[in-house]
């Protein structure tokens, strides 16, 4: 297991950067196995919004089912929102990706930004009392103490990081 491995090299934190299509509970569901559980704890699932095409990734009419259910979890399930390429949309356009992301989530924090410019100190020192927190119990978990069968559908692959030494 790669993170397995790159846990061992003992890091104080970990950034899991997913494709705009993941769905994030898969994530939660991979990081909760039961070898993983005791080394890892999730701080906060941070979203970013494409301000320019949300509306219509939100929309079944212009987009795959699969997509305005996945784009509408990635948005429910944030601690954090980040809204990118706000420089290309109107205000009214502003104001309707607003009214959406309060829709699927009404008390994470928002944040417009251009060039995804943010200041990671203000991400990191939100109030963690107010966040909201994902229930770290697998979807799959019987009720009983025994551990349960792993399904994830999340892959991943490794590249091995060399050192060169020699001057």
């Amino acid at each position: 297991n790669c993170l397995k491995t790159l846990l061992s090299r003992k890091p104080d934190m970990l950034f899991i950067e997913l494709t705009g299509v993941a769905d994030p509970e898969e994530v939660v569901d991979s990081i909760t196995e039961p070898e993983l559980l005791q080394l890892l704890c999730l701080e906060k699932v941070i979203t970013i919004v494409d301000a320019e095409n949300i509306l219509s990734y939100n929309n079944v009419f212009e987009s795959d089912r699969d997509l305005v259910r996945t784009t509408r979890k990635q948005i429910k399930v944030a601690d954090y929102l980040i809204v990118n390429k706000i420089d290309l949309v109107s205000y009214e356009k502003k104001k309707k990706v607003e009214r959406l992301l309060r829709k699927e989530n009404s008390s994470s924090p928002i944040t417009y930004t251009t060039f995804s410019q943010v200041d990671i100190n203000e991400i990191f020192s939100i109030n963690h009392s107010v966040m909201k927190r994902f229930n770290i119990k697998r979807k799959d978990e019987p009720s009983d103490e025994k551990a349960p069968a792993s399904f994830s559908r999340i892959k991943s692959i490794s590249l091995p990081l060399t050192t060169n030494t020699t001057k």
